[in-house]
């Protein structure tokens, strides 16, 4: 329902009581200065450089941040919270100056964001009155935001898109299912029978060993004839060293 210009209104002024109509305030509203916000102030402090613009202005607002009474000191619109010294304050209360001395409009707001920061991870960007609230990405030093790697392969390594990628849950299942298969059919141990060896038992190393007389093992081929008990002959050192079956072939004695 809309006010008529003709509806009363309780006034208080000191202890005496008045009536004031609608259109009353109506004027005082439209003859009032334009409001400039501009910015925090500390009332229970003395002015000092705290104004911009220094002498106020009509209609300079500031939010007050101190708790407590309005300083005392100074004496005009330049050095001193004219109007309202030695008045209690709390903050988040409103002052504006008028022309002529400060008035502290209502009660503490506790509502309105006078300032946002962040902490480490969290940063703000931006103005004071458009922040933007990120979060730093995580790394193996620092706290962040990080996001899930890719869904686990059937087979295969496991992909990732970042280094910072967590592992979660599927991830977890997908290695747990590989680490029972490979226990449940992998190679316990291996042992070296019939010219091989084996030594270690994690990271197993298969060799041969070196064949002898009565014992089977490596051994080294050779085109020559020798007496190395641990060299074979090839099919090049008997040919070469050994007497024909066919005498026949041989060439006659000059």
């Amino acid at each position: 329902m809309s006010l008529l210009s003709s509806d009363l209104f309780f006034v208080q002024r000191g202890n005496n009581p008045h009536k004031m109509t609608a259109s009353h305030i109506i004027d005082y509203v439209a003859a009032s200065p334009a409001v400039h916000y501009l910015g925090t102030c500390d009332c229970t402090a003395p002015v000092g450089s705290q104004l911009d613009p220094n002498p106020p202005l009509p209609g300079d607002l500031y939010i007050n941040q101190g708790t407590g009474n309005v300083d005392s000191s100074g004496s005009d619109s330049t050095d001193a919270w004219v109007g309202i010294q030695g008045n209690p304050i709390t903050e988040g209360q409103r002052v504006v100056y008028d022309g002529s001395s400060w008035e502290i409009v209502g009660n503490a707001s506790g509502g309105d964001v006078i300032q946002v920061t962040g902490t480490a991870p969290i940063n703000v960007t931006g103005d004071a009155d458009s922040p933007v609230i990120g979060i730093d990405d995580a790394t193996k030093t620092d706290t962040g935001s990080t996001r899930l790697a890719l869904d686990p392969p059937n087979a295969g390594d496991l992909t990732s898109t970042a280094d910072t990628d967590v592992l979660s849950v599927p991830h977890f299942n997908e290695l747990a299912g590989r680490i029972s298969t490979a226990a449940g059919g992998g190679i316990q141990s291996v042992t070296g029978d019939n010219g091989v060896t084996s030594s270690g038992t994690t990271n197993v190393t298969v060799s041969g060993v070196d064949a002898t007389t009565g014992v089977k093992g490596v051994v080294q081929l050779t085109d020559a004839v020798t007496t190395n008990s641990t060299q074979a002959v090839t099919g090049t050192a008997v040919e070469g060293y050994a007497v024909p079956l066919n005498i026949n072939s041989l060439s006659s004695l000059p």
